[in-house]
């Protein structure tokens, strides 16, 4: 949890870099417009929408691409966007005065606390398991709060904690092994494909060069998978010492320099091509 917590900094400097620069703010609205398709063969979006009479369709760890209100133009669902950086990113909508759809707040590892009812029937993620937490509950939390019949759709860069050489909120890495799904780091590796197979169907494929895979619940499950005691523990004990250091001096000022060190970061790259910042960031992983 004090890793994640330490990777907020960093997000607020990317978001504010990209939306108080108007070029590259209009590049991302223009990128969200022109990647409005789902392209690849595991997903019928027009069959799968027009299956449900009313559909609740959730962008979980959605930032501020706002790439599904493109995605989902035509159909008539009820979109919300979601993300535990809401009030953040919604103040930076306002300060830079961008008229773009409001974020409501929530978190992937909770998720079955902010919608009880079982009644979501499509669930987005992009870019963003991967810079969660706890990505395995984040998913056993969204199978929780799906229909029957409803699908979490993942996709992601591939491998993004090993490209960014595990800074800010990227701490797992996503890949597709033998059509397995696949969550890593340095420390563990999950099957998705093996630990849902009870409750759900897992299919997977390349999009370009992100993997890409759907999760439908085939079942509802209890919530014997997830180890709710030992979660609401530490996430009490993590919450009362981030606080304690919240009140040390010297924990401020670090935190207000990290801050300002990536807005400078994130200002300068916002000039630098894209194959180039890739480059830098392929020579930093060299040198760690």
């Amino acid at each position: 949890m004090k890793d994640w917590l330490n990777g907020i900094p960093y997000e607020i400097a990317f978001w504010s870099s990209v939306f108080k620069n108007k070029k590259s703010r209009n590049n991302l609205l223009l990128w969200s417009q022109n990647n409005c398709t789902i392209n690849n063969k595991i997903l019928n979006l027009e069959e799968f929408l027009s299956s449900t009479k009313y559909s609740t369709v959730l962008d979980v760890g959605c930032g501020m691409s706002f790439r599904t209100k493109y995605i989902l133009k035509n159909y008539d669902v009820n979109l919300q966007y979601i993300d535990p950086l809401a009030d953040y990113f919604n103040k930076i909508a306002i300060k830079n005065k961008v008229n773009v759809p409001n974020i409501q707040f929530g978190m992937l590892e909770y998720l079955s606390a902010f919608y009880p009812a079982k009644n979501i029937s499509l669930i987005f993620i992009f870019n963003a398991l991967d810079h969660s937490q706890n990505p395995i509950k984040g998913l056993f939390e969204c199978i929780e709060i799906l229909k029957i019949g409803g699908i979490i759709y993942l996709q992601h860069h591939n491998n993004e904690a090993e490209t960014e050489s595990y800074r800010g909120f990227h701490k797992f890495n996503i890949t597709i092994d033998e059509n397995q799904l696949i969550i890593w780091n340095k420390k563990n590796r999950y099957n998705i494909n093996e630990l849902f197979t009870d409750f759900a169907e897992v299919i997977t494929d390349f999009t370009g060069d992100e993997p890409t895979a759907i999760i439908k619940k085939t079942k509802n499950t209890s919530k014997i998978s997830i180890n709710d005691d030992d979660d609401k523990r530490f996430l009490c004990e993590n919450l009362i010492n981030f606080t304690k250091e919240m009140s040390s001096l010297s924990f401020v000022l670090k935190y207000h320099i990290k801050l300002r060190w990536y807005f400078f970061i994130h200002f300068v790259f916002q000039y630098l091509s894209f194959d180039f910042k890739r480059k830098i960031k392929r020579a930093i992983r060299k040198i760690k």
